[in-house]
């Protein structure tokens, strides 16, 4: 999943209960109202809590013997990471990849919100081709994120708007445009509120494709966020050029998402 920030979030949804060890009841709610925080920007990056900084790193996996291992031959990792203030907006967000060891940002940008309560957007990313590239977000009144322009009005291919829905504080589907292509999808969650799968379709040059999405979930921290689970897509492909289109059902591909959370302590 990819996108933006800005604005006074939605007040923080806070909720506690009694630490039964030497904390004062005063600390003990404190902590957990830390622990529980929720914001709509935060929604957005799918944690909780007092959370600092977010970093999603993605490799290519493989399965052996009914496990999605790591692919040793695989060189090239993507990030997307988001930053928070102590309110939980969001203050910064940036998308790269690595291969090697030798990592390159894509899309980076900050908020600031010393000037504008809403927030105010400032491309720096030191990539020659994406400086000065226009970006902009839009909120609905809870101030959840339901718009995302990257070089929006210009004739550079990588263009992309992103569109969002929401339901019950969880992103219900996400329809993007770019340069010739479109995705539109639709997420399901499990009952602890983790999205358990995505259903993709999209289509670019003369194709369209159906891609399923699942998700299996390894490791969570002290504050209930994910930091480690498996990703399988399957995807089917349908050629506009055939004489006799049909869906063509491609080989399982599998990913590795790890995370790492820094938080306000």
């Amino acid at each position: 999943m990819k996108k933006l920030l800005l604005i006074v979030p939605l007040a923080a949804v806070l909720t506690g209960c009694a630490n039964k060890n030497n904390a004062t009841s005063s600390d003990a709610e404190n902590t957990e109202e830390k622990a529980l925080l929720v914001t709509p920007d935060l929604s957005w990056a799918d944690v909780k809590g007092p959370v600092k900084k977010v970093t999603i790193t993605s490799s290519l996996g493989e399965m052996k013997e009914d496990s999605i291992v790591e692919a040793k031959a695989d060189l090239a990792e993507s990030k997307i990471s988001y930053g928070f203030d102590k309110e939980g907006r969001l203050t910064d967000y940036c998308e790269s990849s690595s291969y090697n060891g030798e990592e390159s940002s894509w899309i980076h940008f900050s908020v600031d919100y010393a000037t504008d309560s809403l927030g105010t957007i400032k491309n720096i990313s030191e990539d020659a081709v994406i400086k000065g590239v226009p970006i902009n977000l839009k909120r609905d009144a809870a101030n959840f994120i339901t718009t995302f322009e990257f070089a929006k009005d210009t004739d550079m291919d990588f263009q992309r708007i992103e569109s969002y829905t929401w339901k019950d504080s969880k992103l219900a589907s996400v329809e993007s445009v770019g340069w010739e292509w479109y995705n539109n999808v639709k997420y399901t969650y499990d009952e602890n509120g983790n999205i358990a799968s995505a259903d993709e379709e999209g289509g670019s040059e003369g194709e369209s494709s159906r891609t399923v999405t699942t998700y299996k979930y390894l490791d969570f921290d002290s504050h209930g966020n994910w930091t480690r689970r498996t990703v399988t897509y399957q995807t089917s492909i349908v050629s506009e050029f055939s004489d006799s289109p049909t869906a063509e059902k491609m080989p399982a591909n599998y990913q590795i998402q790890t995370r790492t959370i820094e938080y306000f302590e």
